[in-house]
């Protein structure tokens, strides 16, 4: 199945086009799915429910550009800490400083000789961390695997 999605699949992978593909039923599909998704070859795209779709690991570029697109999708969420909430000032700063993140990943992914070195991956996940966002464990798991084994 992997093969049929690296020689050129077009378009969103949903388990609906899984079970179509791997002539399986939907169970199946989404259990397999689920199995890709902890080994780091497929990650879950940002839009949720009816609209979830997953896009294939293939390279460094490929977990980077996914967490870029993560990051875009999410930047007004945040994990708080201690009393009282930013002002708005505060907000808009953090969320642009998010998106500036996404925006810089984006970049890399499309450029291969400029591919952050995990070290330099974990300190944009600090600062991340710094900013209150924290990547879903799978997608910096997916970039931390592409990254050591040099895909």
């Amino acid at each position: 199945m992997v093969n049929r999605l690296l020689d050129g699949f077009e378009g969103k992978l949903t388990s609906s086009k899984y079970a179509t593909l791997a002539k399986c039923s939907q169970d199946t599909a989404a259990r397999d799915i689920e199995d890709l998704c902890g080994k780091g070859v497929l990650v879950r795209d940002p839009a949720g429910g009816r609209s979830t779709s997953y896009s294939l690991i293939a390279s460094a570029a490929d977990a980077v550009e996914a967490v870029a697109r993560w990051l875009l999708a999410h930047a007004d969420k945040a994990a708080r800490d201690g009393l009282g909430w930013p002002s708005p000032e505060e907000e808009r700063a953090r969320m642009e400083r998010i998106q500036s993140i996404g925006r810089e990943l984006q970049t890399l992914a499309r450029e291969p000789d400029a591919m952050p070195s995990h070290a330099e991956f974990e300190q944009r996940l600090r600062t991340l961390h710094d900013l209150g966002l924290f990547l879903d464990d799978r997608l910096v798991g997916a970039v931390a695997r592409a990254i050591h084994q040099g895909l």
